[in-house]
């Protein structure tokens, strides 16, 4: 069977080019995240997404997290994908080929806000009506976004023990927040897990 794909391809005049910028993308990001480098994880996803047409990209968490599976998937990694645990569903864990366990929670942040539009607006009867008109986020708010994403993530991450089924490998254990605002704005952070106290 033959699947088709329409793909607008009007700067890359060979598919295979294409696919090798993407894995040498997404091996960046492996690297980046085996090195716990949240600056150079965050850069090289967001070029791996800028690798993407923009009229493609939605602005959906699961989105996101669809192409970060595929980062793993181009670089032959093992992804544990949205695995239940105790405290809910991490949104996927990833052990190192040196045994370190990587434990990551996404959070989406819309580019736009809903403000109220000041025009004068009527219902049929006269009467005014309120509404509202969206708004591109300015780049301090989208900082501010992704910062309170980002904390949210790992609280989660925290909260829920997501990590406290790897702990007994004998190998460190790394909560992983990730905050993406659409394809231009990304934020890692990394912190050890460490065992609560009981």
């Amino acid at each position: 069977m033959v699947y088709l794909l329409h793909y607008n391809c009007n700067n890359i005049t060979d598919i295979d080019e294409f696919t090798a910028n993407l894995e040498e993308k997404a091996n960046i990001i492996i690297q980046a995240i085996l090195e716990k480098d949240a600056s150079t994880a965050a850069k090289a996803f967001t070029s791996f997404l800028a690798g993407i047409a923009y009229s493609l990209h939605l602005s959906y968490e699961a989105y996101y997290m669809t192409l970060f599976y595929f980062v793993f998937v181009l670089t032959r990694q093992n992804l544990k994908k949205q695995k239940s645990v105790s405290g809910g569903i991490l949104d996927c864990a990833f052990e190192a080929p040196n045994g370190e366990i990587f434990v990551f929670e996404m959070k989406h942040v819309p580019s736009t806000k809903k403000i109220e539009d000041t025009s004068i607006a009527e219902d049929n009867n006269g009467k005014p009506v309120k509404s509202f008109k969206k708004v591109k986020l300015s780049q301090p708010e989208i900082s501010r976004a992704l910062d309170k994403a980002a904390e949210v993530a790992m609280k989660q991450i925290e909260e829920n023990q997501y990590p406290a089924e790897y702990w007994q490998s004998g190998h460190k254990v790394y909560q992983v927040a990730i905050a993406v605002c659409g394809r231009d704005n990304v934020r890692f952070d990394f912190k050890e897990y460490e065992l609560p106290n009981l």
